[in-house]
């Protein structure tokens, strides 16, 4: 689905929920974000950074950077952004980070519609193992995000075999609605920025530039953080990996 076709199956405004690491937070995330928020209409996109991802943190002995530095870069590259906010509700929230108990947290502040819950296809395919995955449905709107290249894949190919039988699909295979809780499903199309944390963090850790990469006036503070060098702070040194091929935004 195109950018101006998810504008149209969806009525305007409403809020964006953008989740992740951000570890460390890089142009890339901001280029999606906008895309996304453009896409869809958004009258606000908030960035929430996870303080415990359960599907993350120490998973394959790579630890992220601590969890408040990680919130300090997020606010200070979204600052002066028009449609761009941040909440530390998952940093403030004891234990680990699941993204149920976070949608919770919105739709309690109140609001007529469920937000949109913003996330990438490689995630959105594995979303089956997160917790309750059935009430998250029913929680949000989800917005899929693609980058090229772009696939022939359709919803029905990533839609969780827990959740399948709830939704409706388009005869495009492009969009589903929940039969009982009317929240929705688009995949989005975006184009991408050939940018990862992974990659930021092998180029710091072999002295490589990453301005570029960065968002503008947080280069400094992350590299003075030291958290990606290959002899950082204690427990934060990591092994050299390649970035994920096609610019994912972990």
């Amino acid at each position: 689905m195109s950018a101006s076709a998810a504008t149209g199956s969806r009525a305007a405004g409403g809020v964006g929920l953008f989740g992740g690491t951000f570890d460390p937070v890089h142009r890339g995330h901001l280029h999606a974000a906008e895309e996304m928020r453009r896409a869809l209409a958004l009258d606000r996109l908030i960035f929430i950074p996870s303080a415990r991802p359960p599907h993350k943190s120490g998973a394959n002995g790579e630890p992220i950077a601590p969890a408040r530095d990680r919130l300090a870069w997020l606010r200070q590259a979204v600052a002066g952004r028009p449609g761009f906010e941040v909440d530390a509700v998952e940093i403030e929230r004891s234990g680990p980070s699941f993204a149920v108990d976070t949608v919770r947290s919105f739709r309690e502040r109140g609001g007529t519609r469920p937000p949109v819950f913003v996330i990438g296809s490689d995630a959105f395919a594995l979303i089956g193992t997160w917790r309750e995955p059935e009430v998250l449905f029913e929680l949000a709107d989800f917005a899929v995000m693609t980058r090229p290249p772009f696939s022939d894949a359709t919803l029905v190919d990533w839609i969780p075999d827990p959740v399948r039988a709830a939704f409706t699909l388009s005869a495009d295979g492009q969009s589903a609605r929940h039969r009982l809780a009317g929240t929705s499903i688009h995949r989005v199309e975006i184009p991408a920025l050939d940018i990862s944390s992974s990659s930021i963090r092998n180029r710091i850790a072999r002295g490589e530039a990453v301005d570029e990469l960065l968002p503008e006036g947080i280069g400094c503070t992350v590299l003075e953080s030291r958290h990606y060098e290959s002899d950082g702070p204690a427990g934060l040194s990591r092994p050299i990996q390649r970035g994920r091929k096609g610019g994912g935004l972990d």
